[in-house]
């Protein structure tokens, strides 16, 4: 009987060993359920952000293209001020050229 004692003593250790081995299992399975769907809520914000930096990256490639045209507008504005300048020199130097004719017929 003794050693239905220690067969039956070691029963209840290998059951109570099996039902903490299942627990334990159940609780890795829960925290695999956790972690999955963490996984899966980090893998959407990734693709959220990267899609913004998708997004910030075209925009400021549009930017510099706007920019690029403004540059060339706004030198092709520059230049047009200084021709309108030196045309605007060129008449006043042929009002005063006028004036002085004028001027010079009205004494004759």
């Amino acid at each position: 009987m003794a050693g239905d004692a220690k067969k039956s003593g070691t029963k209840e250790k290998v059951l109570e060993t099996e039902d903490h081995v299942l627990d334990a299992l159940k609780d890795l399975q829960a925290q695999l359920e956790q972690l999955s769907e963490e996984k899966r809520k980090l893998e959407n914000t990734v693709a959220s952000v990267e899609g913004k930096i998708e997004s910030t990256t075209q925009k400021e490639d549009d930017t510099r293209r706007q920019l690029a045209e403004l540059v060339k507008h706004e030198d092709a504005l520059r230049r047009t001020e200084r021709a309108l300048h030196k045309k605007l020199e060129t008449l006043k130097s042929e009002s005063s050229r006028v004036l002085e004719i004028k001027s010079r017929l009205q004494e004759v």
